[in-house]
């Protein structure tokens, strides 16, 4: 099986996006988020 040397470093670079793209995804949907962004914006709006 023979790749195309200028190939790798594109399906690299694609697969490193994909890796942190799941990982934000699962952190911001992940428990108890929703409450965070909540009261941090209650204390933003108190604030202003």
């Amino acid at each position: 099986m023979n790749l195309n040397p200028y190939l790798v470093p594109g399906a690299a670079t694609m697969a490193v996006l994909a890796i942190v793209y799941l990982i934000f995804v699962f952190w911001t949907r992940r428990p108890g988020r929703a409450q965070d962004l909540a009261e941090r914006r209650k204390a933003e709006g108190n604030e202003a």
